[in-house]
């Protein structure tokens, strides 16, 4: 339906008036709706699926709503049992086989070509189509009456082992197995004989407990109750999936294809050694033969192809439950001859790749016991270094993925560690409180090296003060403790023996170069405050055997006296005499001595 506009004139009603309508909805069963302006209102479709329906073996079904419309429909397949159905007799049926009637009466029937087996029946003479019937040759004339025999004597013959006779449908027949020459009843260890259709016909008790199976053209005796005896030279085999050679002594376990075999030369064994513990080997022997335990490789030929992994895995636990070790054991020599297998002993264990809770077990535990004259190594590693890149480790420990612990290729050792984890190697002796050699880097980053007694701290460190500066103890500090530089003496005990010269040298020049100088510097006192007070030269050995000593002063600003011995030079005496008084205002540089109680020149 389309509509552009439609007009409404006055009608009845009592109302006057016109008016134009603006929309026009679809109602049920129509679709376009609502039309304001144009548009094409149309039947909607149903869930009905478009085609025909019913046809010689089933009969349609609908589902009609109000407004006429199929909104259902389908084919349901025609099934009338004879009870739906009037005036029918107890079968319905035509062209059937095998139909067995009783009951009831039958007229208006016609039998084709049947096979009767048994019929009671009376059938009136005017139901019949022909004036006789005929059944295994015997006619029988309507009205009249016969005996029917079967014609198929024979058709069952009884043989072997059955008893009855054989079965020519003229009465019936029971079958049964013969019996044989063999009492019922149970026996022990039986001896038995079988004829060609699997019965017993012979039976007699054993003599227990060596009965036997024997597999082969040769008796065998021997053996215990459930054993399987093989003969020389027989051979017991499935197929090529089970295989067992009495003659070369081997058993193959494998599939079609070979997957699985326990070798035809006898090398190859699995065995039980003891409880849950299976052996990789045949008995314990005076020779034992090597075992290889291998996994499968890429085949020879194939071109650049990566091998598979040999995994090991040891007891997986449940919950918080700690996981199995791995361990390798082996068995060391005795100290002494012996007949006795040597004790086995657990040289590595490997353990979990996590732990829990308040687990300890080591990832890797090395166990050697070392009773011998020979030099023995704990842990040997030979790497052949054909080409290698210059960053390569001979060892490399780790933590979260960083190094913290490295040796080079080269055999140089490092170690890693944040400055607050102060990164250091000590060495101490057992019994030691304290490491009595440590090396490493301070947490405000100053190399050093330390050492002492093993009893306290250390007290004698060398460390790294400033650029191309070495420091005799440790960093600078509130109260800094004095150091000894010493040369190694005669040891006590040792009658008369000089001591060895104490040697400071200076840097050496080359042709007409200059060698460096010795200087002593030392840090006088200042100002009052927290800066340290600026080092200065107190002693200068130059490179040409000269030696400077003390400082300039003025006769002013001497030290105090007091301390004997000591030596400077004053620039401004006056009239200077040896030893004697000091006088300033003059221009005379002299030096001076402190004789324990003043400055005097000299």
């Amino acid at each position: 339906m389309s509509l552009k506009s439609v007009s409404v004139a006055p009608g009845g009603g009592g109302g006057n008036g016109s008016g134009t309508v603006t929309q026009v909805n679809s109602g049920t069963g129509l679709t376009g709706g609502p039309i304001t302006t144009s548009g094409t209102l149309a039947i909607a479709n149903t869930a009905v699926t478009a085609g025909t329906y019913g046809n010689a073996n089933t009969v349609s079904t609908f589902t009609v709503n109000a407004q006429g419309q199929l909104t259902a429909a389908s084919n349901a397949a025609i099934s009338i049992t004879n009870g739906q159905v009037s005036g029918l007799g107890t079968m319905s049926t035509q062209n059937a086989n095998a139909v067995s009637i009783t009951g009831g009466s039958e007229s208006n029937v016609t039998y084709a070509n049947a096979n009767i087996t048994s019929v009671v029946a009376t059938f009136p003479n005017s139901y019949l189509s022909n004036s006789s019937i005929t059944v295994n040759g015997t006619s029988i004339s309507l009205g009249g009456s016969g005996t029917i025999t079967s014609n198929t004597t024979g058709i069952l013959t009884i043989s072997t082992g059955l008893s009855g006779t054989s079965f020519n449908g003229s009465s019936n027949v029971t079958i049964a197995l013969a019996n044989t020459a063999v009492t019922a009843g149970s026996y022990t260890s039986a001896n038995i004989t079988v004829d060609a259709q699997g019965r017993i016909t012979a039976a007699a008790n054993g003599s227990g407990g060596s009965s036997t199976l024997t597999i082969g053209t040769t008796a065998t005796s021997g053996g215990a109750a459930g054993q399987i005896m093989f003969d020389t030279g027989s051979v017991l085999q499935e197929s090529s999936n089970f295989v067992w050679d009495n003659t070369n002594k081997y058993l193959q376990l494998k599939s079609d294809t070979g997957a699985y075999q326990l070798g035809a030369s006898n090398d190859v064994i699995l065995t039980r050694k003891a409880a849950a513990n299976i052996r990789h080997g045949a008995a314990d022997a005076a020779s034992p033969v090597a075992q290889t335990l291998s996994v499968q490789s890429v085949v020879a030929g194939t071109t650049d192809t990566a091998g598979a992994a040999l995994t090991i895995t040891g007891s997986q636990s449940t919950g918080t439950g700690a996981a199995g070790a791995i361990n390798f054991q082996t068995s060391s020599s005795a100290a002494s001859t012996g007949t006795a297998q040597n004790a086995l002993a657990t040289v590595m264990t490997i353990g979990p790749n996590t732990l829990t809770g308040s687990q300890t077990t080591s990832a890797l535990n090395l166990t050697q016991t070392w009773n011998t004259s020979g030099a023995p190594s704990a842990i040997n590693l030979n790497v052949i270094n054909t080409s290698s890149g210059s960053n390569s480790y001979l060892i490399n420990l780790q933590v979260g993925g960083s190094s913290v612990f490295v040796v080079t290729q080269l055999g140089a050792a490092s170690m890693f560690a944040t400055l607050a984890n102060n990164p250091r190697f000590g060495i101490s002796a057992t019994g030691d409180a304290f490491a009595r050699v440590l090396f490493g880097i301070q947490t405000n980053g100053v190399p050093f090296f330390g050492f002492g007694s093993g009893s306290s701290t250390r007290d004698v460190f060398l460390s790294r003060k400033a650029s191309a500066n070495l420091r005799f103890g440790e960093a600078d500090v509130a109260a800094p403790v004095a150091q000894t530089l010493s040369v190694q003496s005669v040891v006590a005990g040792t009658s008369n023996t000089a001591g060895t010269d104490f040697t400071i040298t200076g840097s050496q020049g080359t042709g007409t170069g200059i060698g460096g100088d010795i200087i002593f510097q030392v840090a006088t006192a200042g100002t009052t405050g927290t800066a340290q007070n600026a080092l200065a030269t107190a002693m200068r050995v130059y490179n040409n055997k000269t030696v400077f000593v003390g400082a300039g002063f003025t006769v002013a600003t001497l030290p105090t006296a007091g301390t004997a011995g000591r030596r400077a030079y004053v620039t401004d005496a006056l009239a200077p005499t040896f030893l004697g008084t000091l006088t300033g205002g003059g221009a005379v540089v002299t030096p001076v001595f402190d004789n324990g109680t003043a400055w005097v020149a000299g």
